[in-house]
């Protein structure tokens, strides 16, 4: 643990002991292997890639009926690890584990997908055939169970662990909004990787007090995030509805604001009797108001800009509420389908002064400024066909060819959801635009996965493990030092270290209290 005061870790420990949780976890650990492949997948409510401010959505965190008993069962019974889970047969006070599965989640308002997601990520009980140890699976969620000191038996039975598990997520969703949690949306922290977190909603922000680490790559809500989506795809392959507006939908948030992602009008409440409308522009939109002039603001969910309704192909509509770029929406990328860019403010009728400022629009419009249309893709290459190195999990064979698919749009040259790799770079296209992500800026490579995800990020190795133990730190102090872009530091007498460059981020001195930190 770094950078924090001792009295915040005697608070943080009361807060995540018993009922709220374990205390933070890393997961680098984790035993399955294979939820450290990266999967491409499109399951509404959850990123196509990683963003640390943004694990998944609230809509499909805060979705209790979003899967049926009846589709777990099926889930157990065939897992996306190709075998049937022990939990299939599991009674849990007479019901199936199924049944107390849905039900602990319905009862407080949390997806079943979210829970069971948890349960493997904490102890990879959902890729395991033969029932592991009775304390594996009577602590499943590690709820009452601080590290480095005995479980609370008073948590024991997976009855009891499921009801604490969806309750603290729940209390930390509820917490986001009411400023009682660790962590809330639109606020700043630093999980204890080091790394700066700005939450973009409440499930990022329930998951973050749930476990601080971020671990891309590694564990943390990396690994939370990979294994959601996972665990979705594997449902939606069976005929489960995830939309956002699906039939498991979550109720409509009465705290949106201006920019909030939406895929229906009921999605913009705004709460005080207050609302706004979805603007559509694609698969989802974002929540706007009309405006002359000027827009209103609310605390912790950043500026908002009255821009023209035409950069929303809505030219008789006068002027619309955009949200400017900030930490609070990942700079537009938790907006899906925007991007920043530089506009003048919608005066019409309204004394306001003419202006021109960032805010995030729809990127794809016909009436995008040339200059700042997408990059012309680069020629095809053909897929790599050398083997993956050895130590890397066995890789799919792909498919003689790949035909393009009937829904890849004109836009995107051909190049459809299934892509492909040129170097280690992943290609595909997505809800209308090309996507791509540098598997070899990431430390892995690219190929064919399977014919659900095509071609995408690979390990080249199994995940590292935990920094090895040492009894001493040499010249290093609590403070640290900075190796590159390896921040190393003193804690307890073992030597720590971060790569802030595998995160993005660098290294550097803050000042005279910290020492040195991952910015």
């Amino acid at each position: 643990m770094r950078r924090t005061p001792i009295l915040f870790f005697v608070v943080l420990a009361g807060l995540l002991s018993a009922c709220a949780g374990a205390e933070p976890e890393s997961f680098v650990d984790h035993e399955t292997p294979e939820d450290f492949i990266v999967t491409k997948s499109q399951v509404p409510g959850i990123p196509g890639t990683f963003d640390r401010n943004h694990v998944m959505d609230d809509a499909f965190f805060a979705a209790p009926d979003a899967v049926t008993v009846a589709q777990v069962q099926a889930f157990l019974e065939s897992t996306p690890y190709g075998r049937r889970c022990f939990l299939a047969d599991e009674r849990v006070n007479g019901r199936s584990a199924a049944e107390a599965i849905v039900e602990g989640s319905r009862s407080e308002g949390i997806n079943p997908v979210v829970m069971l997601a948890r349960m493997q990520v904490e102890k990879s009980l959902i890729a395991k055939s033969s029932r592991p140890s009775s304390s594996s699976v009577d602590y499943a969620f590690g709820c009452g169970c601080p590290d480095n000191r005995p479980c609370n038996s008073a948590y024991r039975g997976l009855d009891k662990q499921i009801a604490c598990a969806a309750r603290t997520l729940r209390r930390h969703y509820d917490g986001s909004a009411d400023g009682s949690s660790p962590w809330q949306r639109g606020v700043s922290k630093r999980t204890l990787d080091p790394l700066t977190v700005t939450p973009v909603n409440h499930a990022t922000a329930s998951l973050y007090s749930y476990t601080p680490w971020v671990l891309e790559g590694r564990g943390g809500n990396w690994l939370v995030w990979n294994v959601t989506q996972k665990f979705g795809q594997h449902f939606q392959r069976v005929g489960a509805d995830l939309r956002a507006d699906g039939p498991g939908a979550a109720p409509a948030p009465a705290n949106a604001w201006i920019g909030d992602v939406c895929t229906t009008d009921d999605q913009c409440r705004f709460g005080g009797g207050q609302s706004g409308t979805c603007q559509r522009f694609g698969t989802f939109g974002m929540c706007t108001l009309s405006c002359e002039g000027l827009c209103p603001d609310r605390a912790g969910r950043g500026t908002t800009f009255c821009v023209d309704g035409d950069l929303f192909g809505e030219p008789d509509a006068g002027g619309l509420c955009a949200r400017q770029p900030g930490a609070d929406n990942a700079f537009c990328a938790a907006i899906p389908g925007t991007i920043a860019r530089s506009v003048t403010r919608h005066v019409g009728g309204s004394t306001a002064s003419a202006r021109t400022a960032q805010a995030c629009v729809p990127a794809d419009l016909d009436d995008a400024p040339a200059d700042e249309a997408p990059p012309a893709m680069p020629p095809p290459e053909a897929p790599p066909a050398e083997q993956p190195p050895a130590e890397q999990p066995p890789a799919a064979q792909p498919p003689a060819e790949s035909p393009p698919r009937e829904d890849a749009p004109a836009d995107c040259g051909g190049l459809d959801f299934l892509g492909e790799c040129r170097g280690d770079v992943a290609w595909w296209c997505d809800a209308g635009q090309v996507r791509s992500r540098d598997c070899g800026s990431e430390g892995l490579g690219c190929g064919y996965v399977d014919a659900n995800q095509g071609w995408y990020c690979l390990p080249r190795q199994a995940p590292p493990p935990p920094p090895a133990e040492s009894g001493g730190c040499g010249d290093v102090d609590w403070f640290g030092e900075c190796r590159g872009e390896v921040l190393v530091w003193c804690d307890g007498g073992r030597l720590q270290q971060v790569d802030c460059g595998a995160s993005g981020g660098v290294c550097g001195f803050e000042n005279e209290q910290v020492g040195y930190t991952c910015f």
